[in-house]
This record gives structure tokens, C-alpha cells and sequence, in this order.
């Protein structure tokens, strides 16, 4: 479900295939170590500084804090509130449609 979210604002806003989906299967070390924002800012060649992550548990702020991400952006999901993220996420939205990307050039 939130793969399908994600791909439908990649098609909308004309990203191609940005999403790259991690699993816990996929690294040794499970969140809120950073293994795995960092294992995936390696595959697309990105220093973390200018990556950030969407989330929406308090170990996805606390993961991409710790991997030093330029933005935490903790997404509202019906179970957790503002509060929740407080002192975590740079950035909290309701919905994925919110995210605008600008490419800079």
C-alpha cells in the first residue's frame, strides 16, 4: 500500500523510478541503526547529507537521524500524531501527495 502511494507520486510529479525499497532482510543490523538509509544512499550514489527519508515510526526519524539524512519527514498514518515525531522529523505531512520535488535546475 505505501509503495503504491509512493509510486503514484513518482509517475506524478515525473521521477521515473526513485523509490528504492529496503527491507530488514536486506541488512544485518534492523532500525534504528542507519545500515539501512546508508545501504541505499550507496546504491544510488548519494551522500546521506543530501538524501532524506519519509517515515512513519519514530525508529524511521531515529534511523535517519542517525545516518545524519538532510530531512526526516514523518508522514501521519491514523495511529500516530504530530506529538509522536516531536524533536524527530524536520518535516511532518499527512500524505505522500504533499512531497513536491523540485529539481533544482
Amino acid at each position: 500500500q505505501a509503495e503504491d502511494g509512493i509510486r503514484d507520486v513518482e509517475r506524478s510529479r515525473g521521477l521515473g523510478d526513485v523509490y528504492k525499497r529496503q527491507s530488514k532482510d536486506d541488512v544485518k543490523n534492523p532500525k534504528p541503526h542507519p545500515e539501512m538509509i546508508l545501504t541505499i544512499c550507496n546504491r544510488l550514489n548519494i551522500p546521506p547529507e543530501k538524501a532524506l527519508i519519509v517515515g512513519d515510526t519514530v525508529n524511521d526519524m531515529i534511523m535517519g537521524k542517525r545516518a545524519r539524512v538532510a530531512l526526516t519527514v514523518g508522514i501521519l498514518n491514523g495511529v500516530n500524531t504530530p506529538e509522536t515525531f516531536s524533536g524527530l522529523a524536520d518535516v511532518i505531512i499527512k500524505s505522500l501527495s504533499q512531497i513536491e520535488v523540485n529539481s533544482g535546475g
